[in-house]
């Protein structure tokens, strides 16, 4: 008899187990079913997508490189303006630097012939 009554509440216990394992079975299903679907999209939009950036690789580096030449040319030109224009700065600079000096003697030689 006591053999039979744990049956019995074996056999309930597991009933109820079972209806409440039957909701979250369905549930998985679902989930499997939607992990499923996004695989498939994944499998299908994945290859696009990766061209996509390295097309944007690509043309990310070439505006690089872009870049950097036209750094180079900029400086190329600032060199080739500074060599063209410092001598000719110079060189009018040391002529103004001579001109007042020279008046600055040309003026005190004067007032020195007025005393």
């Amino acid at each position: 008899m006591v053999w039979e009554i744990a049956l019995a509440f074996f056999l309930l216990v597991c009933s109820i187990l079972i209806l409440y394992l039957i909701p979250t079975v369905f549930e998985f299903r679902k989930t499997l079913a939607k992990i499923t679907d996004v695989a498939d999209t994944l499998q299908k939009d994945l290859p696009s997508i990766l061209h996509n950036i390295n097309n944007l690789s690509n043309n990310a580096s070439s505006a690089g490189e872009q870049l950097k030449g036209a750094v180079g040319n900029i400086v190329e030109i600032e060199k080739k303006i500074s060599s063209e224009v410092k001598e000719p700065l110079l060189e009018a600079a040391a002529t103004f630097a001579g001109l007042l000096k020279g008046l600055q003697t040309f003026v005190a030689i004067i007032l020195k012939k007025k005393k």
